[in-house]
């Protein structure tokens, strides 16, 4: 009787200890799919905990995007920003956080459906956020980050590297036999180019010009802001923001002209984007 006493002691202390090992072990796996899930949530140095190919893969199929043939005729330019979120079962979610107009925005958005195979799932849902400078004839961006308040294109966490989709004008010049020598347009886009007609091409600008004219658009702005001119200070900072949605203050003037003036043209635009720079900023 002592034997067995002794023995049923001796095995119920050890499958207590077995018991307790157990629960440590599945606590520390826990911990350990946590940590591995909020050090890719937090900085996207850990590219591997997101990307199926790698970042240079995804970033790839962005440069090779095609700047949409009529936002060039039509001169349409700026700041694209959009949002992907990847849920627990593998759904893709996406957000334009700016608007560049149809002709951009259709364009991005197929873009964003082309790259649902980029990206790992995670245990939790996670976001990432990726900028696009669209520019004609010249790039604007370190001109406008050394130069203009709240111009910042450099975030933590889950914002991407920009990328720059441009288009740069020059003219060359074509002799036929029997006729005059005529300048014709050619758009160069990386390797890309194609000639299109003179006719349609849209005015060669300098380099600088973005800068000057936002800077020109931004006393515009103030100046209708101080005259209590809302509509015309609307307008405004509606083109401000083409350039700059990393300013908040503009984001926020903005929502506030849209409640003044009875419209939501880009409330599904500014408030996402505006709770996307506050938890960076």
């Amino acid at each position: 009787m002592i034997f067995n006493s002794i023995s049923m002691k001796f095995i119920w202390l050890c499958s207590l200890f077995l018991l307790c090992a157990f629960i440590n072990t599945n606590a520390n796996a826990d911990i350990i799919t946590s940590d591995f899930y909020s050090s890719s949530a937090k900085s996207y140095s850990s590219d591997s905990l997101i990307f199926r190919y790698g970042k240079e893969a995804y970033l790839k199929k962005i440069r090779v995007m095609n700047y949409p043939r009529e936002a060039i005729m039509s001169e349409k330019q700026g700041t694209m920003i959009f949002k992907i979120t990847i849920t627990p079962e593998g759904n893709m979610k996406a957000m334009l956080l700016t608007d560049l107009g149809k002709e951009i925005n259709e364009a991005v958005t197929v873009l964003i459906g082309s790259l649902g195979d980029q990206f790992l799932v995670q245990p939790e849902e996670y976001s990432i956020y990726q900028t696009i400078f669209f520019s004609l004839h010249h790039d604007y961006q370190e001109a406008f980050e050394s130069s203009v308040e709240g111009y910042k294109t450099s975030y933590e966490g889950l914002w991407m590297q920009p990328t720059k989709i441009g288009v740069f004008m020059k003219i060359r010049t074509a002799v036929f036999a029997g006729s005059k020598a005529r300048p014709i347009g050619t758009l160069n886009k990386t390797t890309t180019t194609r000639s299109v007609g003179n006719t349609n091409l849209p005015k060669i600008e300098k380099e600088g010009y973005q800068l000057k004219n936002y800077n020109s658009k931004l006393k515009q702005y103030e100046k209708y802001v101080a005259k209590g001119k809302t509509k015309q200070a609307y307008n405004a900072v509606s083109e401000l923001i083409l350039y700059n949605p990393f300013d908040i203050k503009l984001i926020q003037a903005r929502r506030r002209m849209e409640k003044e003036l009875g419209v939501d043209t880009y409330k599904a635009f500014d408030i996402p984007l505006a709770v996307a720079l506050s938890s960076e900023n």
